[in-house]
């Protein structure tokens, strides 16, 4: 697997948040560090956009895009959550480009963040450091709901009222320590009506879930999905989808002395495989970024962006090979025997407590 090293960014980001816009990878802040920057997949340059204002705190937020199909001149930003909850908006134009369709008056309102608040005059986000790790997507027919999970719930919000339509308990494993996990959208259209389906990836902890959403009748289905046994062991994880797969890149805590090892789940198939190439660096804390067209995986190392390489994304969807495959059927197998296990722990326990009420019935 052919990594290229590129030149370092001279900027630090703990938490980073970041999304992908044409060429651009646009760093929204990150714990403790209020920048924002764009970074040039083509070019391998840095460009400052701003800064939050002074009074956001930021630990634990989540950015996401919104793209208006009408006007390509912008995108619209939006920064909320983590443990203080700010819920801020950008309309961003990009900084690598003199657009003269531009007035000078729309430049003024561009590349600056806003607060945002509902008609009436609050904020879409009610209780303090509920938010922290919080992670969402967008969807909607019209590209409009917002899909926010944070502790065990999973609400729906539309964007042009700014109106919660939803909310649910999700069924997960870990509860209320639903937080910096992977949560990611799929780009799937309903068969016979042509229609967009709203269906999203979720895995933290132990818990793997398929969730769809049907925005006719306004119901959440979830269905459960496979878990990697290594994956409830990671400390901290990235993600990355190109809407078939989920590349997961981490810092195994008690599990493997490792920290270059990459993990692929096939959302088609629901099947783990842990990759026989590794990264060529070993890290303490890293992002990957797959680039606007999925074309090329960025890796950058953090807080320090000293170490940045990229690799082609088609290196990461070769046929499995040998040792993978043997990866593959030794996971089932563990998963057969941990199922065993609790089998004949729950038996052994039912006999146990029918051994309690037959004492109890002869005394």
């Amino acid at each position: 697997m052919d990594f290229e090293l590129l030149p370092p960014l001279p900027i630090s980001f703990p938490n980073v948040q970041y999304v992908t816009h044409n060429h651009e990878i646009l760093i929204c802040g990150g714990f403790q560090n209020n920048k924002c920057y764009s970074y040039h997949t083509l070019k391998n340059q840095l460009k400052h956009i701003c800064d939050y204002p002074a009074y956001i705190s930021l630990r634990g937020h989540c950015v996401v895009k919104r793209v208006d199909n009408s006007n390509p001149n912008y995108i619209t930003l939006l920064s909320f959550g983590g443990f203080y909850n700010h819920v801020l908006v950008m309309k961003y134009a990009s900084v690598w480009s003199d657009d003269e369709k531009i007035s000078e008056t729309e430049k003024e309102d561009c590349n600056k963040w806003f607060p945002l608040k509902n008609n009436k005059d609050k904020s879409i986000l009610k209780k303090r450091n509920e938010y922290e790790g919080v992670r969402a997507v967008l969807g909607g027919s019209n590209n409009h709901l917002l899909f926010i999970t944070c502790q065990n719930n999973i609400y729906v919000l539309d964007l042009d009222t700014f109106q919660y339509i939803k909310r649910d308990f999700l069924p997960s494993a870990y509860g209320s320590d639903l937080s910096f996990h992977c949560f990611v959208a799929r780009s799937d259209s309903d068969a016979n009506t042509g229609k967009k389906t709203n269906k999203m990836i979720l895995f933290s902890g132990e818990t793997g879930l398929s969730i769809e959403y049907n925005e006719d009748s306004n119901t959440l289905h979830y269905h459960k999905l496979q878990i990697c046994e290594i994956i409830p062991y990671f400390k901290t994880y990235c993600y990355l989808s190109d809407y078939d797969v989920i590349l997961f890149f981490g810092e195994p805590s008690g599990y493997t002395d490792q920290k270059n090892e990459v993990y692929k789940y096939s959302i088609m198939e629901d099947k783990w495989m842990k990759f026989e190439h590794m990264l060529p660096i070993k890290f303490v804390d890293y992002v990957a970024i797959f680039d606007e067209d999925n074309a090329y995986v960025h890796i950058l190392s953090i807080p320090s962006m000293q170490i940045h390489m990229k690799v082609n994304a088609k290196e990461w969807m070769k046929e499995e090979t040998e040792s993978e495959r043997k990866w593959i059927w030794e996971e089932k197998e563990r998963k057969k025997i941990k199922a065993i296990n609790k089998e004949i722990e729950a038996m052994q326990e039912f006999d146990l407590k029918k051994l309690k009420v037959i004492f109890k019935l002869n005394n």
